[in-house]
């Protein structure tokens, strides 16, 4: 009963093995620019140094976003692409909850930079924020007084790829999974405020 992991909401490349709760192997690539080529080359070679094939695979626990735009498709398409053609189960897990699964802290609030001094944030814990967009600095003073508060950005993201697994959602039609951008793309902000 092999999964595997994967979220490539920002600059960095994440992918597990898990099989039946015991983790076989976790890595993560830094490289944003690279996510397009590296993520199939990454996975194969994974697979291959634990003797897996995709064929093995019997779930698929892919981040959804927020993030990076580009970053969420390329995930999201790879893990499509062998949830449909493979006949593979498809979860879907907030990629700041993925972010933030390593982390044993009472709370843990995940932010992702969004650019112009926005964040894609989101708290877990005993006090829940959904993911959503919003001021950076609003959001760090409305959990700048959390009991033990951990906040984590996207170069300090831990996983715990069970925790990940346990909080997915299944997805039951695998062609209407999209991701959550949570905004417009950069290219139509700037054609919308480049015609004002």
């Amino acid at each position: 009963m092999y999964s595997l992991v994967i979220d490539t909401s920002t600059k960095f490349l994440y992918l597990a093995i898990v099989n039946n709760e015991k983790i076989i192997s976790q890595k993560v690539f830094e490289g944003s620019k690279n996510h397009a080529g590296n993520s199939v080359y990454q996975l194969d070679l994974m697979l291959k140094e634990n003797n897996i094939t995709v064929d093995d695979l019997t779930a698929i626990y892919c981040g959804k976003g927020p993030g990076s735009y580009t970053g969420l498709r390329i995930s999201v398409t790879i893990a499509k692409m062998l949830a449909s053609f493979k006949n593979i189960k498809l979860y879907a897990v907030s990629s700041l909850y993925l972010a933030s699964s390593g982390y044993d802290n009472k709370n843990v609030a995940v932010l992702f930079d969004a650019r112009r001094g926005n964040s894609f944030s989101a708290c877990f814990g005993e006090v829940t924020i959904n993911d959503k967009l919003r001021d950076t600095n609003q959001f760090l003073e409305q959990v700048a007084n959390l009991e033990d508060i951990k906040v984590v950005y996207e170069n300090d993201f831990k996983v715990n790829p069970i925790k990940v697994m346990n909080n997915s959602t299944l997805v039951y039609d695998v062609d209407e999974f999209i991701p959550d951008y949570l905004r417009i793309t950069e290219a139509e902000y700037n054609l919308e405020h480049n015609n004002d």
